[in-house]
């Protein structure tokens, strides 16, 4: 739950939320997500106001505001991204749940008690599951490489490497380009040998990975 002061701003054509609160800092700071809820955090006992703020940095605001609204979720209430491409979710009820891909569509059968967004996900995890196992032991091998463990869960970030060589990717890494989320799979198995995003990380993963810096772009224009 968001604490703080609340209230609804426009920015950029689009309404955001905006969420203020006072802490013990030096200086006012602010962030925007993918949310599109503008937090700002401002000393205790200065006088600044968020208004202040606000009429300071509106023009980064706006250019945050502007870049997210550009970016394709791989998600939403109507459409899932499945390779890039997008599906139309159809939503009917059912005895059992289930998902059948046809014709550029989703169908999805949702028992009463159950939750469309709960059956989606779940075969999303699945889907992304099949990759990793369609791609990621050859990756590895094509690095140089080996893994303890590889799993499927929701995350903020589309990968995670630890340095116990545990891999973790996030669920809708199915949803993303082929091309994009082979990246992200060499991204995290490239830092099984350098664990930092160092020159010689860059140097490695350009070697398997020469137009990465591309997918990377294109990474950052999907939202989850």
């Amino acid at each position: 739950m968001v604490q703080g002061k609340v209230r609804s701003i426009i920015v950029a054509d689009k309404e955001i939320t905006l969420v203020v609160k006072r802490r013990k800092v030096r200086h006012a700071y602010g962030s925007i997500g993918p949310d599109f809820c503008l937090r700002l955090v401002l000393p205790e006992t200065a006088k600044i106001t968020p208004e202040e703020i606000l009429s300071r940095k509106r023009a980064w605001i706006e250019k945050k505001v502007r870049q997210l609204s550009e970016m394709d979720r791989v998600l939403a209430q109507d459409c899932v991204l499945i390779d890039g491409r997008p599906i139309r979710i159809k939503e009917s009820p059912g005895r059992r749940s289930s998902v059948r891909l046809e014709g550029g569509m989703m169908h999805v059968r949702v028992p009463q008690g159950d939750s469309r967004e709960r059956i989606v996900s779940e075969r999303l995890v699945r889907m992304t599951e099949e990759i990793l196992r369609k791609n990621l032991r050859r990756l590895a091998r094509d690095v140089g490489v080996a893994y303890r463990s590889a799993s499927v869960r929701e995350m903020r970030r589309w990968g995670q490497c630890t340095r116990d060589g545990d891999l973790r990717f996030d669920s809708r890494l199915v949803c993303l380009p082929g091309e994009v989320a082979r990246y992200v799979m060499l991204h995290e198995l490239v830092h099984l040998v350098n664990f930092d995003h160092s020159v010689r990380f860059r140097r490695l993963l350009g070697r398997h990975c020469p137009d990465y810096r591309e997918l990377e772009r294109r990474l950052k224009t999907y939202l989850k």
